[in-house]
């Protein structure tokens, strides 16, 4: 019986599943290292601030707050670009406290509690029970 020379066959399993896929970007001889939402955001942001810096150019004709108010506005929108690319609290990005926040104040804030035995009491004393209580199926015990 021949042995084979063959080495055995390893697998690595990855570990860094729950870590997001970077960028590093060499700008001016400094590495910027960023996410691929962080760097959606900042181009997308960035689109908009600039788009907004052109629109703006109107504000320039006007005497004394003209040209400070195209910087304030332009600045403002560039600074809410950077703190949504970047905040991050308990491990959950700005826009997923939003939709949190949205998903909170959609929901009802009136939950009533209906014990499952007094639908059971209710139903084998003949007591009538609510449309509302009716439709939702109770467990019972099966027969052996």
């Amino acid at each position: 019986m021949a042995v084979s020379s063959q080495p055995k066959q390893s697998y690595q399993i990855p570990t860094h599943l729950k870590v997001a896929d970077t960028i590093t970007l060499e700008i001016f001889g400094f590495s910027l290292t960023i996410t691929m939402r962080q760097g959606i955001i900042v181009l997308l942001g960035g689109s908009l601030v600039y788009s907004t810096w052109n629109h703006l150019f109107w504000l320039d004709q006007w005497a004394g707050g003209g040209p400070l108010l195209h910087y304030i506005l332009t600045g403002m929108l560039a600074f809410a670009t950077f703190i949504i690319a970047t905040f991050r609290f308990r491990e959950r990005s700005l826009e997923m406290w939003l939709m949190l926040a949205l998903r909170y104040y959609a929901r009802s804030r009136t939950f009533v509690w209906h014990s499952s035995t007094l639908l059971t009491m209710r139903e084998e004393h003949g007591m009538s029970i609510p449309q509302s209580l009716a439709t939702r199926p109770v467990e019972q015990e099966e027969e052996a």
